[in-house]
């Protein structure tokens, strides 16, 4: 049973962040692969962080997840979510899809390619591939090397790559994809620290290219 805590958001609820309006097109009324369900810690979802696929559960016609982890696919097996454990780079689904969504997800992967074969098999005629990813030049991002005096764009540890709009058109294509399209969100998912609200004051003037994260929506 799915716990009171993660259910009594809705759907309208995350939609107040312009991340989740981004995607939501891509989602509504959807046959949604999940890749990467799991968030970091399960029993947190919609307390101290939303959770993408409390989101994509609720908006989409039907919804798979995939993830390594098993020990929390098992928990969400427990909450009656349809989840397996599966590698992104090894899963198996033919035609089967409106939507392959993968939200924080490439950037972690040991073969982002291989990703975005796999994802390609099991889309169905006209589906697409949605991913977001952290935007390398985001201001807040930018302030950091500058005031760190790095050349490293801050990021999580278990990152292995990062992405720009050129990088990940270059992967598209030798994937036999393309990119129909780049968005930009804030980031929605922790609490409003001082560099976001810099980074949203300075996006006003800079435009969205420089939002936290990168939308890339591939087919």
């Amino acid at each position: 049973m799915i716990p009171t805590f993660i259910s009594r958001y809705t759907v309208e609820s995350y939609l107040k962040h312009d991340y989740y309006q981004k995607i939501y097109p891509y989602i509504k009324n959807k046959k949604v692969l999940d890749v990467g369900c799991v968030d970091d810690n399960i029993d947190l979802a919609n307390q101290k962080r939303l959770w993408n696929h409390w989101f994509i559960y609720r908006a989409a016609k039907q919804t798979l997840g995939i993830d390594i982890e098993k020990k929390s696919i098992d928990k969400m097996k427990r909450m009656d979510f349809n989840v397996k454990t599966m590698s992104a780079e090894k899963m198996s689904f033919e035609n089967e899809f409106d939507t392959v969504f993968a939200g924080e997800l490439i950037e972690h992967l040991i073969n982002p390619g291989l990703f975005l074969k796999k994802a390609k098999k099991a889309l169905r005629k006209n589906g697409k591939i949605v991913l977001s990813t952290p935007n390398t030049y985001s201001v807040n991002r930018l302030a950091r090397v500058f005031l760190l005096h790095t050349n490293e764009p801050p990021v999580n540890i278990d990152h292995t790559t990062y992405f720009t709009p050129q990088t990940i058109s270059t992967l598209a294509r030798k994937c036999g994809l393309k990119v129909s399209k780049f968005d930009y969100a804030y980031f929605p998912f922790t609490q409003i620290s001082h560099l976001a609200r810099i980074n949203k004051i300075a996006c006003s003037f800079l435009g969205e290219r420089f939002k936290e994260q990168l939308i890339a929506v591939i087919q």
